[in-house]
């Protein structure tokens, strides 16, 4: 099952977390990873997030995570999903 890492959008940037399964799930398998517990990455325009943050979300994954782009093909891979659009938004 892939990592779920959910975004909150704002009017400036978006928030990213760890969905609180995923959060268990990698610290039963991976107890000694240190991570990040959520990372913001602003914007100057609503239009400029795909643009920006796509480039960015397998470093995202990392920071949040802890892991190695190999440990996180290992769990199936990261989701960027939002919660309120109840959308996938990218696999990465």
């Amino acid at each position: 099952m892939a990592i779920v890492i959910n975004v909150g959008k704002q009017s400036d940037g978006c928030v990213y977390e760890l969905h609180p399964l995923s959060r268990r799930d990698i610290r039963q398998k991976y107890p000694s990873v240190r991570a990040a517990p959520s990372v913001f990455i602003g914007y100057g325009t609503k239009s400029e997030f795909e643009e920006l943050h796509r480039s960015m979300w397998k470093q995202v994954a990392m920071m949040l995570t802890g892991l190695t782009p190999r440990q996180i093909e290992s769990l199936g891979g990261a989701q960027i999903y939002d919660p309120v659009a109840k959308l996938e938004i990218a696999k990465v």
